[in-house]
């Protein structure tokens, strides 16, 4: 379409999609309408409103569409991503778990972990780490480790702190922001 293409003429004769047709006859029965609809391929948001003369009266309707077909691709390669990363961690023959940095609170653990530590979900994720393991406990544990790995720096400070050896506690990845992921979103 060209800018101006459509004016003066009727949308409603020119839509074939029956969902696109009612929300115009309901923006002409005086509603404000939104939504998104697609066309040639293209995704788009709408927002369609009655048009009103001096007296009130509804003479038309005028809308905005804005192609968003770039964006909800971005949002589907997104979802699809995170799919990946939580069937790797769901899947994974390694126990992982997800904690809250500030509070210890245990966010999710994968199935492995739940085998290993003899845990259910729902009891795992009313605990925290220090339930689990405590201060003194993780003491003796990392005493006696050859080494420990952990992916974040909180993690490796506090593991750090308790090591008699603070040599012996490696970082191997700072931080992952998992709020990026709309799957994730409530871990953070």
């Amino acid at each position: 379409l060209r800018p101006g293409q459509l004016v003066g003429e009727s949308v409603v004769g020119r839509m074939h999609d029956p969902e696109r047709v009612a929300a115009l006859r309901r923006a002409l029965a005086g509603a404000r309408v939104t939504g998104e609809f697609e066309h040639g391929g293209h995704t788009f948001d709408a927002v369609t409103m009655p048009a009103h003369d001096a007296s009130g009266e509804v003479t038309g309707i005028t809308g905005i569409a804005v192609d968003v077909t770039e964006r909800k691709q971005l949002e589907d390669d997104l979802r699809a991503a995170a799919d990946r990363s939580r069937l790797l961690f769901d899947a994974s023959p390694q126990p992982m778990w997800v904690v809250d940095l500030e509070t210890l609170r245990f966010l999710d653990v994968n199935h492995a972990a739940l085998e290993r530590y003899g845990y259910d979900r729902d009891e795992v994720l009313g605990l925290t780490l220090d339930a689990i393991s405590p201060t003194e406990a993780l003491s003796e544990k990392l005493a006696a480790a050859d080494w420990t790995v952990t992916c974040a720096s909180g993690g490796a400070s506090r593991l750090k702190a308790l090591a008699g050896e603070p040599d012996r506690v490696n970082l191997v990845y700072h931080g992952l922001d998992l709020s990026r992921f709309p799957r994730f979103a409530g871990w953070s």
